[in-house]
């Protein structure tokens, strides 16, 4: 394949499928420059590399890939453009230190491919139908629609993007908030502090943030949300399990079996279609409603909460066997009540007055009981809280 390593002036355009490798020291004061373009290559990739600056790409070009770089500083600007059959290789360097804002624009058509790499600037990308890469080490990346895959990530910055029809792997290592919209595929999202948030993810979804909330509005497959600081609410779910040290959990509905706890925060389930495993460390309430399709399959129930109240609804035609226990003072009676029959397990302790506080939290005294000929173990237990078990009608 020939090659020519003549230097590029602005605005030459390149003729011919040859390949073409130019490099042009351009010094560019309070304007623009545009270089020579290269065919679009058909179904194929553009790989851009710079080493400072921000990075536009758009998506609007028909049959020609081409560069424009604009800043007010008087550094020279050194641009390489390889132009292949498969694949158009665009790199930029700044050999002095730059701290006017310096953006380089890049235009495509939507068709291909982009694999995007800036060493400190923010990313925007319009939308494609193409697989997108991009990676900042100082920076946002904020894209429209992507129409395959999508691999973004940022040592300090947010993510933002619309729906992506294939996978999607964000990461944001400096911290920053991720926003998408809805995913095609599986859901891969971290962040180190900020939230989360997606629509509809038709995969499974992995979503972990070191502070702030998750938003899912629905997850056709397995669902794992961990955040240390924030809120998880869900939509709709299959697998659940979640986990947050300082927040709420709330979930609408729940299509498959579901795990979630939190250290400081209440947990609210709406409706719960197979078995549910809730917990709550220093505080907080646990509502959950069971409205399983079938009585056929697992349902099992074990919430517990130290300083919450506990409030459970589940069919009055599911077999299973209640237990509610509280651990509160030995010298009074649980608050338990249930509308299922249920006979008294445990009870108070005749001790003197005077020991009682060294008995503060004696045995744990609460109701069991079968409904239904028994079967799925619902086991309810709050050290201080008061427990509701209510029948939900079919």
């Amino acid at each position: 394949m020939a090659t020519s390593d003549r230097p590029r002036t602005p605005g030459t355009r390149r003729r011919g499928r040859r390949e073409l490798l130019g490099v042009l020291p351009a010094l560019l004061a309070l304007h623009s420059a545009a270089f020579a373009d290269c065919p679009a290559p058909e179904d194929g990739a553009v790989f851009v590399r710079v080493d400072s600056g921000a990075l536009v790409v758009d998506t609007s070009a028909t049959g020609i890939v081409a560069v424009e770089v604009s800043t007010t500083s008087n550094a020279p600007v050194e641009v390489q453009e390889r132009c292949f059959d498969d694949r158009v290789e665009i790199e930029g360097r700044v050999p002095d230190r730059v701290y006017a804002p310096l953006d380089w624009r890049i235009r495509v058509p939507r068709s291909v491919d982009l694999d995007l790499v800036t060493l400190a600037g923010t990313i925007r990308i319009g939308s494609t139908d193409g697989s997108v890469t991009a990676r900042t080490t100082g920076g946002s990346v904020i894209a429209g629609g992507i129409g395959g895959d999508a691999a973004m990530m940022t040592q300090g910055g947010s993510i933002l993007a619309g729906d992506i029809d294939g996978n999607a792997e964000l990461r944001s290592a400096g911290g920053g908030q991720i926003e998408i919209g809805n995913v095609g595929g599986n859901a891969e999202l971290e962040t180190m502090a900020g939230p989360i948030t997606t629509g509809t993810v038709a995969g499974r979804v992995h979503a972990e943030t070191h502070g702030g909330a998750i938003r899912v509005a629905e997850s056709i497959g397995q669902l794992d949300a961990v955040t240390l600081a924030g809120d998880i609410r869900i939509g709709v779910s299959s697998l659940t399990r979640v986990q947050t040290a300082g927040g709420n959990i709330i979930v609408g509905r729940v299509r498959g079996p579901f795990v979630g706890s939190t250290e400081l925060g209440d947990i609210r389930i709406e409706r719960a279609e197979s078995y549910v495993e809730a917990s709550t460390g220093a505080a907080g309430d646990i509502e959950a409603r069971l409205t399983p399709l079938s009585l056929d399959g697992d349902l099992h129930v074990s919430l517990t909460t130290h300083s919450g109240n506990i409030r459970l609804e589940i069919p009055e035609d599911m077999p299973a066997d209640l237990e509610a226990r509280i651990a509160r003072s030995v010298i009074r009676q649980p608050d338990i009540r249930s509308e299922f029959p249920l006979e008294t397990v445990g009870g108070p302790i005749n001790i003197p007055a005077e020991l009682a506080n060294a008995f503060a939290m004696g045995t744990s005294v609460g109701r069991r009981g079968q409904i239904n000929g028994g079967g799925n173990a619902v086991r309810l237990e709050s050290s201080r809280g008061a427990i509701r078990i209510q029948r939900l009608r079919r």
